[in-house]
């Protein structure tokens, strides 16, 4: 017969076994790529997507792949839109500077969208990328129902925890002298466990605050005064680096106070004797970055700034600095940040730090007026 030789069945085979190989190859390949990756079939139906699309959108695989897109990219048409325009011209499409909805959060992402042949048909894989300065911003926080379970054993360990305190202070006027060191003790450790217990309970609160227009310098002095009288290391010097022309900030006084005291306290506790603070403030008119209240978009352009001059934040709590019960300090309880972070959250501000040549610094995002 003419027209050359028909393939066998064997070939067939192989060849198909070749396609599955270098499938497979492609997904390893796209699976270790530090971007978030979705492939779109030409019905917008999710066929593949790697580990860090699944943790962009916090959706395992299984719940997605063989799905249409928009259950996986929900409250963003313009994506949507955006592939299917891809699917059609079939050609490549980049856009540096795509917002996406992701949970309470709006961000900024590079799009790099390709077309390819899939099935015989076309498909896109597109690539997510969050900007530089936002790769922190996601919010890796608590579910409510760990904040729910946090709070119940909070008030379940305070109830028993009152009693023995208080069995204490009776016993404190009759015991010999020979067994009030022991009893020091006993009210010593309940008032400590007690402190942490109520620290807790501030992760679960979800009443609002108000929040007024303050001048964050005089914050930001009042707290540098009370740092002083709370900590007993000598030589401490601050360095201000202030922008006196910025306007006033949306935050609640006694929350941003605790916030920035906290910070401030880490920087010299992690430095020791002689330790050096600097505190800068300055508008980021380029910080793009807005978070999603009461689904009315708040621009955070006010930063406070405050550096370090100690080793930097180790790489083994880099990914979960802001997690509770997560310290660099042998003897923290790991909930200083825990807290910083849910006291800004309270502000409608966040926080995100970085290691530089100095140390460590750590920067302050508040709306203002």
């Amino acid at each position: 017969m003419g027209g050359g030789a028909i393939p066998s069945l064997s070939d067939a085979a192989q060849k198909h076994d070749l396609f599955d190989e270098g499938q497979k190859l492609a997904e390893e390949i796209l699976e270790n790529l530090a971007s978030a990756v979705i492939v779109v079939d030409a019905d917008l139906v999710v066929r593949f997507v790697n580990y860090q699309a699944e943790t962009l959108f916090r959706a395992s695989r299984s719940s997605v792949v063989a799905r249409p897109l928009s259950g996986l990219v929900k409250q963003n048409p313009d994506l949507i839109e955006l592939v299917a325009k891809a699917l059609t011209k079939k050609t490549a499409t980049i856009n540096d500077n795509f917002q996406i909805n992701i949970n309470e959060l709006r961000l900024f992402f590079n799009v790099d969208l390709r077309a390819f042949h899939y099935g015989g048909d076309v498909a896109i894989l597109m690539q997510l990328s969050l900007h530089e300065d936002q790769e922190k911003i996601l919010d890796h926080g608590f579910s409510r129902s760990a904040a729910g379970m946090s709070a119940i054993l909070a008030h379940e360990i305070k109830n028993p925890l009152s009693g023995i305190k208080g069995a204490a202070q009776l016993l404190e006027h009759s015991v010999g002298e020979q067994d009030k060191d022991l009893l020091d003790v006993v009210l010593r450790e309940t008032t400590r466990i007690e402190t942490l217990l109520n620290k807790m309970q501030a992760f679960s609160d979800p009443r609002p605050v108000p929040l007024k227009p303050l001048n964050i310098h005089e914050v930001v002095e009042d707290t540098i005064v009370a740092v002083k009288a709370m900590s007993h290391l000598p030589n401490i010097e601050f360095d201000r680096n202030f922008d006196p022309s910025l306007p006033e900030v949306y935050a609640d006084r006694d929350l941003l106070q605790q916030a920035l005291a906290n910070l401030i306290l880490n920087a010299i506790e992690i430095q020791g004797d002689n330790a050096q603070v600097i505190v800068s403030t300055r508008y980021r008119n380029d910080f793009k970055i807005t978070k999603l209240q009461d689904n009315v978009a708040i621009q955070l352009p006010i930063e406070v700034a405050i550096q370090d001059f100690g080793p930097g934040i180790p790489d083994d709590i880099k990914d979960c600095l802001f997690d509770p019960f997560v310290s660099e300090k042998p003897n923290g309880t790991g909930l200083g940040l825990a807290l910083v972070k849910t006291y800004l959250q309270k502000c409608s501000g966040h926080i995100d730090w970085e290691n530089n040549k100095q140390g460590a610094c750590f920067k302050v995002r508040l709306s203002c007026v």
